[in-house]
C-alpha cells in the first residue's frame, strides 16, 4: 500500500528536514512530510557521490516513492532541486514552490560562500546544463521572494517566475530562513497557494 503525502518539504545548506518543523506545525493539513537530503543528518546511500544531478535524481525517487503528484517546497539546494525536478519530471508535482528560482536566470551569481562549496570546473558545468534546459514545467508554480534575503536577487526570481509562468509570493521584511522568523505566515501562504491550484 502505497504512503500519500502530498506536501513535500526540502531544506537547503547547511540544514536539516527539522527546519520545516514550526511551520510544518502551523499547516491545517495534515498530509505532509520533510525529507532529509542524503549526508544532512542521516548517512549518504552507499555510492552516493553527493553531485547536483544526483541530488536531484534521490528527490525525483522519493517522490516516485510516494505513488502520486505532491505539494513540493524547496528551500535554498532544495529550493533548487525543486526547480530542477520540476522542469525534469513535472508528472510528479501538483504544485511545486521554491525561495531558491533566482539561481535558473542567466544573470545569476552565487553569493560567496556558495562560490567556496564549488569545485573549478564541475560547478560551472552543471549551471550551464541547467540553463541550457528548457523550462517545460507542467505543475503551477510560486516564486518565494523573502524581501530580506540577502543572498536573493528580487529581479532575477521575477524572471524565472514569468519563464515558467509562477506564480510570486513576496514575503516583506523575512530573510533567507522565512520559514522559522514566521511559520504562520509562511504555512498561511503556501496553503493559500495550494488551494488554489486545481487538480
Amino acid at each position: 500500500m502505497l504512503s500519500i503525502m502530498p506536501a513535500v518539504f526540502v531544506h537547503g545548506n547547511p540544514e536539516t528536514a527539522s527546519l520545516w518543523n514550526e511551520l510544518r506545525s502551523s499547516l491545517r493539513r495534515p498530509d505532509h512530510v520533510a525529507l532529509s537530503l542524503p549526508g544532512f543528518g542521516c548517512a549518504r546511500p552507499s555510492g552516493f557521490g553527493a553531485t547536483k544531478d544526483e541530488y536531484a535524481d534521490w528527490l525525483a525517487e522519493e517522490l516516485e516513492r510516494l505513488g502520486e503528484p505532491v505539494d513540493l517546497v524547496g528551500h535554498d539546494w532544495g529550493g533548487f532541486l525543486a526547480v530542477r525536478v520540476a522542469s525534469l519530471r513535472g508528472d510528479l508535482l501538483r504544485s511545486w514552490a521554491s525561495d531558491a528560482t533566482g539561481a535558473f536566470d542567466q544573470g545569476f551569481e552565487w553569493h560567496r560562500w556558495a562560490r567556496t562549496w564549488q569545485r573549478p570546473g564541475d560547478g560551472e558545468a552543471w549551471v550551464s546544463r541547467a540553463l541550457a534546459t528548457p523550462i517545460d514545467i507542467q505543475a503551477p508554480g510560486l516564486a518565494i521572494i523573502a524581501t530580506a534575503d540577502p543572498f536573493g536577487r528580487e529581479e532575477l526570481f521575477q524572471g524565472v517566475a514569468d519563464r515558467t509562468e509562477a506564480r510570486t509570493l513576496e514575503l516583506d521584511d523575512l530573510g533567507h530562513w522565512w520559514m522559522l522568523q514566521d511559520p504562520r505566515r509562511g504555512a498561511r501562504a503556501l496553503e493559500d497557494f495550494w488551494s488554489s491550484v486545481r487538480t
